[in-house]
């Protein structure tokens, strides 16, 4: 019934146009609450993705986190950090739908081997993209303390990197470093740490070599050897067999590596 009402009424494209309104106010309760909706129309079970896509939903998306998760991040006033929050939640909500959803249909592709399937594959690759460009911001957000907004950041970081690999990031900057490294010293628990670990292993070559000299490279190695050495005698090695790997990559990497082409392209390790 909800999914009709959104197909055929002019539901969908009124919110959309009260976004578009209120974007010079975005921690106001309009945009708090049209953001809101939205997320719980995208996670609708059987949701028709097109008609988001149709209505501009990654470009929408993506300029509203990039102003929330900027004042986010500066943490001025505690208010305006509690209404950040809550909008950035929505906000990673709808980005974690669309991952989702393009992953699904990614796997598909793989799984069929279909021409039609790779072709709605590699076209919805192409439509997200712009997605990529919040992964610096979304990293810088891992070791917020927000346990939410941890784990919704590191679901839509884990994803981009799944799905774009190292096309998920121009370059990392020493401030991402360092939030990595914050992150991993963080969050303990071996799932987390095998997530950050794997992320930051497809995101290797967007760290060129002065990268790692910087503070942030540094801590970031330093948290790295302490993984590699520490869980040799744990009975799951997988995170510390990852530092490991990592670290090789880093004493290897020259900084010429150059990156792939921009062409989407089914990425076949998530198969």
């Amino acid at each position: 019934m909800i999914l009709r009402l959104v197909g055929e009424s002019p539901l969908l494209p009124a919110i959309f146009e009260v976004i578009a309104e209120h974007q010079s106010n975005i921690l106001g309760g309009a945009m708090q609450n049209a953001i809101a909706i939205l997320a719980n129309l995208i996670a609708l079970k059987d949701t028709d993705f097109h008609l988001f896509y149709q209505q501009g939903v990654i470009e929408l998306v993506c300029g509203v986190f990039m102003e929330a998760a900027a004042l986010y991040l500066e943490k001025e006033e505690r208010c305006r950090v509690k209404s950040c929050c809550a909008l950035l939640l929505s906000l990673l909500d709808i980005i974690h739908c669309l991952l989702k959803h393009l992953s699904a249909v990614v796997r598909l592709a793989l799984q069929s081997n279909s021409e039609e399937d790779n072709e709605a594959a590699e076209k919805l690759l192409l439509i997200n993209k712009p997605l990529t460009d919040l992964i610096n911001l979304l990293i810088q957000m891992l070791p917020c303390g927000d346990a939410e907004v941890y784990e919704d950041a590191s679901q839509c970081v884990s994803l981009l990197t799944q799905l774009y690999d190292g096309d998920a990031a121009d370059h990392l900057t020493p401030k991402d470093l360092l939030s990595l490294a914050c992150s991993i010293q963080l969050h303990t628990e071996p799932r987390q740490q095998r997530l950050l670990l794997h992320v930051l292993k497809r995101l290797i070559g967007a760290i060129d070599s002065a990268g790692w000299s910087t503070e942030g490279g540094q801590s970031l190695v330093h948290m790295l050897q302490n993984l590699a050495h520490g869980n040799r005698s744990q009975p799951d090695n997988v995170v510390g067999s990852l530092a490991a790997e990592i670290l090789k990559a880093v004493r290897c990497q020259d900084g010429t590596g150059t990156k792939s082409s921009s062409e989407a392209s089914l990425p076949m390790h998530l198969m």
